[in-house]
């Protein structure tokens, strides 16, 4: 018998707390478990550390419950079987959730991370890391020769969009350790795809990261689950970190996005207007700042403001159409009075326009946040 009192299939056993709680999230993986337990309790054993296991499985149907009810007649194991339910991420945290342990660990279940890196690990967290990555791209690491050109470029794409969020060399592993408060200091936790590393590095808001180097493997048995499904789900998990990590910057840059694309729409409409249909300039002009403006109330509900999404369309609507006008007034009321006040400007229209757009577009933002797409009570955004 190894690691403390024996686990078993059910969920809710009742054991003393362990040192150091592993978990793996498993679909389709019964072909390596037996190799990871082995591994990951020789490494325990090895530094004299209490631990356990705990396999949470989406549902396989691959014999996993076999291979750890006669796991758990061993070592410290315990199985959590979700029905109905997918996903990595949603995997970990609730082996997360379930874990006693003081310090806790996350890896692939697909023998790809080493286990005999947990107890390192395990040693920079007792040092006083918040966060520690089983790392490739630092000094040490290395990646199995395997990985064609594509999947090298994809990992070191994904690794960059993720650079203002971290400074940590490998954010997309999978392989971490964490203390116990870290985990307690998590809020709003709302992972796509299979980025949880970095939502709980993100969401915790450890300061003290530390990065051990790993030799990344070739799995075994199985096929890897990545996919372009979960390259995009990806991709709408780093907009909500970096919305998460900075909600005013993002907001705005999100609404100047916009905006340039309604100036677009708007030249596009104004045109068409006068040379297709043969209307007047003035009559043009007032209606393609309506469908510009159309256009950028409909996708700041959709991308900028998402805490503000009314259902009284209509009303909002009609909100936004006053706040962009008041904002076009201030804009041409601060170019006018440049252009008719003051010297320099009178000379420099050009100036006195950019200064007038700045203006407008500063109150258009202020109005929109505030009034139109105001958060209703109880209400938030995802995060």
């Amino acid at each position: 018998m190894s690691n403390g009192p024996r686990g078993g299939i059910v969920s809710g056993t009742e054991t003393e707390p362990c040192r150091v709680s592993v978990i793996l999230p498993t679909y389709k993986e019964s072909k390596n478990l037996e190799e990871m337990a082995v591994r990951i309790f020789r490494s325990l054993d090895g530094a004299g550390l209490e631990g356990e296991c705990i396999v949470v499985d989406d549902d396989s149907g691959d014999g996993t419950e076999a291979v750890c009810s006669e796991l758990a007649g061993t070592y410290n194991l315990r199985l959590i079987v979700r029905k109905g339910e997918r996903g990595l991420s949603t995997a970990v945290l609730r082996g997360l959730r379930e874990a006693r342990g003081d310090v806790l660990v996350v890896m692939d279940a697909d023998l790809s991370h080493p286990p005999e890196k947990i107890c390192e690990m395990v040693r920079r967290v007792r040092d006083g890391a918040e966060f520690v990555l089983g790392s490739r791209y630092v000094e040490g690491g290395e990646i199995e020769e395997h990985w064609g050109l594509y999947r090298k470029l994809n990992s070191k794409v994904a690794t960059g969009l993720a650079c203002l969020l971290t400074n940590l060399k490998d954010p997309m592993s999978g392989f971490f350790c964490i203390p116990r408060s870290t985990w307690d200091r998590c809020r709003d936790l709302s992972p796509l795809g299979y980025k949880i590393a970095l939502e709980i590095l993100v969401k915790s808001g450890a300061k003290r990261t530390s990065e051990v180097p790993i030799f990344f493997s070739r799995r075994k048995y199985g096929e890897s689950k990545m996919n372009l499904r979960e390259q995009l789900l990806y991709l709408r998990h780093l907009g909500r970190l970096y919305r998460y990590r900075y909600p005013g910057e993002i907001e705005l840059l999100a609404f100047l996005l916009v905006g340039s694309t309604g100036v677009v729409v708007d030249t596009i409409f104004y045109f068409l207007f006068q040379y297709l249909f043969g209307i007047s300039h003035l009559v043009a002009r007032a209606v393609s700042f309506f469908i510009a403006a159309t256009w950028n109330w409909y996708w700041n509900r959709v991308v900028t403001f998402l805490q503000g999404g009314s259902p009284r369309f209509a009303f909002q609507w009609a909100r936004f159409i006053a706040a962009s006008t008041v904002s076009f007034l201030f804009n041409w009321g601060t170019y006018y009075l440049l252009t008719t006040r003051v010297p320099y400007f009178v000379v420099h229209k050009y100036v006195a326009l950019l200064v007038g757009v700045v203006v407008g577009t500063t109150s258009n933002f202020t109005l929109s946040k505030y009034i139109v797409f105001r958060e209703p009570e109880g209400r938030r955004a995802p995060t």
